[in-house]
């Protein structure tokens, strides 16, 4: 069973490539990290290095809503008002960044509070994310399969810190943090164009 050896060269660079991403990936937070600033308007980014070994450069992200910081945690509650103090004890500190005009600050706590009450819990798939809401289903058919008995069901949260960061600006009328259905910490806290200082 013989391999292509162009096939083998092209998986070869690709692997470089993907070597270098990453190396490049680390100096840019370590530089970032170097003049990480506070937040200093709601609604701006915070973000740190995720707390795994190994794992550091995927980044964790939460939103300053002009006193705390708003996130999401794989832990027994899900959502939390942290202080700034706490999330940049957690792990290295990139610093803040921000593009929103919030124009009511509170609005990310509504969000946050609403979404609490949905019993939320965390995915490490950012697919699985599900806003919490009651919606309507069919619960009775009748022969044709027409519905004729609608049930209110609720529908749980579910978020991953880009997510849910990605949400309280959509929910906010503050735009979008990617036009990918993917997102990842670390390109959300990079599309906030404004680095704090």
């Amino acid at each position: 069973n013989t391999s292509d050896p162009i096939e083998t060269r092209k998986r070869k660079l690709f692997m470089r490539g993907i070597q270098f991403s990453v190396i490049a990936l680390a100096v840019c937070i370590s530089i970032t990290t170097a003049y990480a600033g506070n937040p200093s308007k709601a609604g701006d980014i915070t973000g740190r290095s995720l707390a795994v070994t190994g794992l550091g450069s995927i980044g964790h992200i939460g939103t300053w809503n002009g006193s705390q910081v708003v996130e999401v945690l794989n832990e027994s509650r899900v959502i939390q008002f942290n202080t700034l103090t706490k999330f940049k004890n957690s792990s290295s500190y990139w610093g803040a960044r921000g593009n929103a005009n919030f124009a009511n600050p509170s609005s990310i706590n509504v969000v946050a509070n609403t979404q609490s009450q949905y019993s939320p819990s965390y995915t490490l798939v950012p697919l699985n994310t599900k806003i919490g809401r009651i919606e309507q289903q069919c619960t009775k058919r009748n022969m044709l399969g027409q519905c004729v008995t609608y049930s209110n069901v609720r529908v749980n949260a579910v978020f991953r810190c880009d997510t849910f960061v990605n949400y309280i600006y959509q929910a906010t009328g503050n735009g979008s943090l990617s036009s990918l259905n993917v997102i990842y910490p670390f390109i959300a806290y990079s599309n906030a164009k404004i680095e704090r200082t």
